[in-house]
């Protein structure tokens, strides 16, 4: 069973990424990052290992500005 978890964001201009907050993963654990504009369709968008309980995610912010959505997803 896998699952999903909202991500935290803060973009720090006049940077063209914003940095996703992620927290609280299980180290070990095989990660990924999707991408969404609408919340129906998701997109591949990256995948790692977490290897500590933190990990510092970059994603590219769209200009001109539009509404994007992300989601984590793992498998145990």
């Amino acid at each position: 069973i896998g699952g999903a978890l909202p991500l935290r964001i803060s973009i720090e201009p006049p940077n063209s990424t914003a940095i996703l907050d992620l927290s609280n993963l299980h180290i070990g654990t095989d990660y990924t990052v999707q991408l969404s504009t609408d919340l129906v369709t998701w997109n591949y968008w990256y995948d790692f290992t977490a290897y500590s309980s933190t990990y510092p995610f970059y994603a590219p912010v769209f200009y001109p500005p539009k509404v994007q959505f992300y989601r984590l997803t793992w498998l145990p």
